[in-house]
């Protein structure tokens, strides 16, 4: 048995733990498994360059099963199908079947559509017509909606609020099938995820045909008025559930938590010491370059050059990571800071001085602590003439940590957009932190620097 064999059974066997199917088939190495999208669809993930060439409904026909292994004589094949791929990632160093590491490597969906709907509770035959094999390939299929987590119905994960609005939706996208059809009137089981007993039920109504975002038709079911704490999911008959969720006035402290904490790890110049960053304690990088970087020579093109000398260096430490490049971005801080400091002029007591990063304990709110690290390198990317430099990047993306990062570090040319949100970023950071006595007396004068830095930059 060769490599992709090995991984294409030990695949099967994983869907075989998450999803009712199981695969019976050692025979073929391109069919994953075999997933119910609703009583009458039927997924197939298929790996391989051309997964979606065998995409012929004569090439499949679907039975029930009786009490033995194999399938009786009753069948019916798709009346359609529909196909669909996508990049799944990277060969990276692992089973390389290219000879090159950054070889593509691409997944599909095959997707069945029957006019004959499946029965819940029954296990069906699903036989893959094999030109080389008379017999076929197999692969059982139970439709068990209770237990067919399969992405046709949706409602948050996280969960929601006691009395919060709490929506599910339900559809799918079935490739150039278009959307999968929704047989109405439809309703929608609140369901106890423990004892698996209906709580509520309410009807499904239509709510929009997707076609630019997600390509399904989508209903929606409402239960906002259930408001009893606990864990539950939703089930529709004929198609599947959603994951179990909660409902608890709690429910998003942890994610938020979280949430917040993410700044923290992109903090560039920094080292990440174990008692904050845990597991993902890292050294810090572009402390030198970062003080010293260039005026890219690009400045003299620029509508607004100042005079600043191509070359000349710059300290800009500080701020987020852009992405997952090491690049830092005037235009995109905006997104970031605008809904934090939202967020905390709307609710400023739900944000505590407890997220376990190094100013932790100060007495200001830890929000106003993460989003200062930023506004105190976008302060740096002002000019002396109230421009406001584009960005610091490197002329490659670098390709390991941050503290091995060696390349030059080059600060982008002034322009109109990004001195216009500097300007209103730091009108607004001011704002909120004068706001607040704790971080008023933690850094005293701070609040009244920046809104003399954004009228500088918009007089």
């Amino acid at each position: 048995m060769h490599r992709p064999l090995q991984h294409a059974c030990f695949a099967a066997f994983a869907m075989l733990i998450i999803f009712p199917v199981v695969i019976s088939d050692t025979n073929h190495e391109t069919i994953i498994d075999a997933v119910p999208l609703s009583d009458r669809v039927i997924r197939l993930t298929v790996s391989g360059a051309d997964g979606t060439a065998r995409a012929f409904p004569a090439d499949y026909s679907l039975s029930e099963t009786t009490g033995g292994n194999g399938p009786i004589n009753d069948f019916v094949i798709p009346a359609q199908t529909g196909r669909q791929s996508f990049l799944k990632g990277f060969e990276g160093g692992d089973n390389i079947l290219f000879g090159n590491p950054d070889a593509p490597v691409r997944e599909s969906y095959i997707f069945l559509k029957f006019e004959r709907p499946m029965e819940s509770g029954k296990t069906y035959t699903l036989t893959v017509n094999n030109p080389a094999n008379s017999r076929g390939i197999y692969f059982r299929v139970d439709f068990d909606e209770k237990m067919l987590v399969n992405g046709s119905v949706k409602a948050n994960h996280v969960g929601f609020l006691p009395d919060s609005p709490k929506i599910a939706y339900i559809g799918n996208y079935l490739g150039d099938a278009g959307p999968m059809e929704i047989k109405s009137p439809l309703e929608c089981e609140i369901r106890n995820s423990g004892s698996g007993a209906i709580e509520l039920t309410v009807p499904a109504r239509f709510r929009a045909e997707d076609e630019k975002m997600s390509g399904e038709t989508v209903y929606d079911c409402d239960f906002s008025e259930f408001e009893t704490i606990g864990s539950y999911y939703v089930l529709v008959k004929g198609i599947g559930r959603t994951h179990n969720f909660n409902i608890s006035p709690d429910v998003y402290n942890d994610v938020s938590r979280k949430s917040l904490r993410l700044y923290y790890y992109q903090r560039d110049n920094l080292d990440l010491l174990p008692q904050y960053a845990g597991i993902w304690h890292r050294e810090g990088g572009h402390t030198e370059t970062d003080r010293h970087a260039r005026i890219h020579e690009s400045h003299i093109d620029s509508p607004l050059y100042g005079g600043e000398k191509p070359g000349g260096t710059i300290d800009v430490t500080g701020g987020w990571f852009d992405a997952g490049d090491y690049g830092k971005y005037v235009i995109t801080s905006a997104p970031a800071l605008f809904p934090m400091f939202s967020a905390y002029e709307l609710y400023p007591e739900k944000f505590t001085d407890d997220l376990n990063i190094p100013e932790s304990g100060n007495g200001a709110p830890d929000l106003l602590d993460e989003t200062k690290w930023e506004t105190d390198w976008l302060s740096k990317m002002q000019a002396p003439d109230g421009g406001v430099y584009d960005r610091v990047v490197t002329q490659y993306y670098a390709n390991s940590m941050p503290g091995l990062d060696m390349q030059e570090r080059d600060i982008a040319p002034k322009n109109t957009h990004v001195t216009a949100l500097f300007a209103a970023e730091l009108a607004a950071a001011s704002r909120v932190y004068k706001s607040n006595d704790a971080f008023e007396k933690a850094y005293p004068g701070y609040a009244d620097s920046l809104l003399l830095q954004s009228e500088k930059a918009c007089p």
